[in-house]
């Protein structure tokens, strides 16, 4: 009858390797790796060789060139601090001065001080919405809730 105790160092779905590791293969894989090695460094050699032998025409043929090295726009500023200035005065010739914006739908523009001026004096535009047509429906929700809290108030 077969104990149903196992050993303590007894793993049920593994064991432990029964022969050491083929040394031929270890071998046989340090020589590839050695070769391909050498191999990389005499490849690396030979291509400085011809950089450095070879006419500055044959490598630029050989080496493609972006036809268009400059970026899409809006470019980073290389010094923003030295063109702050001028965009600063453009800004303040758009917003204190008098021009035009479409002559020939004659559109103008004016300065900000007296557009704000012409704004007070003349009023924002309202249009006609849904919170403004039933003033009559809300002061009579008021007049209810008014006369509620006073019946509440005198029970």
């Amino acid at each position: 009858m077969e104990s149903a105790v196992t050993p303590a160092n007894h793993h049920p779905h593994g064991h432990h390797e029964h022969k050491e590791a083929d040394v031929r293969l270890v071998l046989i894989a340090t020589l590839i790796l050695i070769v391909t090695i050498v191999a990389v460094c005499f490849i690396t050699v030979g291509i400085f060789d011809w950089l450095n032998t070879s006419p500055p025409e044959a490598i630029n043929s050989a080496i493609p060139v972006n036809p268009n090295p400059a970026p899409p726009v809006p470019r980073v500023l290389e010094h923003p601090w030295e063109e702050l200035p001028e965009v600063h005065a453009h800004e303040n010739q758009v917003l204190y001065s008098y021009g035009w914006v479409d002559k020939a739908n004659g559109v103008v523009r004016v300065p900000i001080d007296r557009a704000m001026d012409m704004l007070l004096a003349k009023g924002l535009p309202v249009t006609p919405t849904e919170t403004t047509k039933p003033a009559k429906a809300s002061a009579a929700r008021a007049t209810v809730t008014k006369a509620a809290v006073k019946q509440n108030v005198a029970q």
